[in-house]
């Protein structure tokens, strides 16, 4: 993994994550490993934004949007909520497009967690 270049990129705040871990940075790295390796909301995402599922996209939307504020990825958990706004708002329409960016951004930061 290379946490160098997570805590140099923009739209994180990596600092201020692992605060909220106690200051265990090797407790953040594993959680942050789990999120990109092994958690399947992402992955819930894709489908429901493939199904045209609306709903399905909100409610997976969401859980990546906190995971990702939680773990001091800003912009990443910024594109997760413009899916969510866009569901609520009932631009269904707007998603398939707002996912692209999305998956732009998981694509970055999974990236640099896989690097070794």
């Amino acid at each position: 993994m290379n946490i160098k270049r997570l805590y140099a990129m923009e739209g994180t705040d990596i600092p201020g994550a692992i605060s909220r871990f106690m200051g265990n940075e090797e407790m953040y790295m594993s959680f942050l490993a789990e999120l990109f390796t092994e958690d399947t909301t992402f992955a819930d995402l894709e489908t429901a934004v493939s199904a045209g599922d609306g709903k399905g996209a909100e409610t997976a939307a969401h859980t990546l949007k906190g995971a990702a504020a939680n773990m001091g990825l800003d912009t990443l958990s910024k594109a997760a909520d413009d899916i969510v706004q866009a569901a609520r708002a009932g631009n269904t329409g707007d998603i398939p497009a707002l996912f692209d960016i999305c998956r732009s951004e998981y694509g970055k930061i999974r990236a640099l967690i896989t690097e070794e």
